[in-house]
């Protein structure tokens, strides 16, 4: 009978462990799948530049969410990347491909950072560093919850977003839903039965040219002007 008692203990001890480690994660489904895509420059309502596939698309959070028209190093300040995909998702199932993609993130969303803004990022390469033009986008999280990190004590605690959520009416024009912030990007259009989402209404969210800072700008002129002196001093 001890014996029974004691097995019976070990086993409530492990149903509570995995019950426990189970509830100490929470879960970011993240996408832009539908009728909303991501384009890099070029594009128009007579035809889209979707990202091209493999180019790098960021999901992370801001505790404080840049304000719209920010500069893109204003924009990537203090913004935490909780991961990194790239877009191409499901070509052949008929589901997304360039300027698309779809992803499911499991976080252990401490307290540090748990209800913050989420934001996504897009560039045009494979990696920040190489890139030419970025996109930064969210829609403020006290307008749609689901643009929170969840909290892993959250009932759900899940998050499920899709950036066509930053439009008012998905699928028939670029109307801004009430919190969408473009914090760094071009002009969102709409492209009518557009081939490059399979013949689908579609909204295009378009990134920017990403310029060097005036700093940076200084700095590099600075350069030049002493690489000049010293030739001219050797000559």
């Amino acid at each position: 009978m001890n014996r029974m008692i004691k097995y019976l203990a070990v086993a409530l001890m492990t149903a509570g462990i995995v019950v426990s480690a189970q509830a100490s994660t929470a879960t970011i489904n993240w996408a832009a799948f539908d009728t909303a895509g991501v384009a890099i420059l070029g594009g128009s309502s007579s035809g889209s530049t979707p990202a091209p596939i493999n180019d790098l698309v960021e999901m992370g959070y801001w505790s404080t969410a840049p304000s719209a028209g920010s500069t893109y190093s204003a924009g990537i300040a203090g913004f935490t990347v909780i991961q990194a995909e790239y877009f191409n998702w499901d070509v052949g199932a008929n589901d997304a491909g360039a300027g698309f993609f779809k992803a499911s993130t499991n976080i252990v969303s401490t307290a540090a950072y748990a209800h913050d803004q989420i934001g996504v990022v897009a560039y045009n390469a494979t990696t920040s560093g190489a890139a030419t033009e970025a996109g930064i986008w969210y829609l403020n999280m006290s307008n749609n919850a689901n643009w929170r990190v969840p909290a892993n004590s959250d009932i759900p605690s899940s998050s499920t977003f899709d950036i066509e959520t930053m439009f008012a009416n998905p699928g028939v024009n670029v109307l801004p839903a009430p919190g969408s912030t473009i914090v760094f990007g071009g002009t969102p259009y709409f492209v009518q039965s557009d081939p490059n989402n399979f013949g689908g209404n579609t909204e295009w969210l378009p990134m920017a040219n990403i310029i060097p800072e005036p700093s940076t700008i200084v700095m590099v002129g600075l350069g030049l002007l002493g690489m000049v002196g010293l030739m001219r001093r050797r000559s």
